[in-house]
């Protein structure tokens, strides 16, 4: 086996590993709230996560729109 073999192995076993202890402590903090609790908490991060896109989209837009109007007025510089 190779040390890059060995390395991924590790690596995955790490990660499993980290990934179950997030689990179990996820699951152990949300057992003390209430079910309805922790769906407004689901539901909010969610509605949250698809705002945040939609800002990020239109922040995109408008820096894309500012970059077309620099390149035109560079143009025209050039043009005189």
């Amino acid at each position: 086996m190779s040390s890059k073999a060995a390395l991924q192995i590790i690596a995955a076993i790490l990660t499993i590993a980290a990934l179950a202890a997030i689990h179990r402590g996820l699951g152990w903090v949300l057992d003390r709230f209430s079910r309805d609790f922790v769906s407004g908490l689901f539901f909010g991060s969610i509605g949250m996560t698809i705002v945040f896109m939609i800002l990020i989209w239109a922040d995109k837009r408008r820096l894309a729109a500012r970059r077309r109007t620099e390149q035109q007025g560079s143009r025209n510089i050039i043009d005189l």
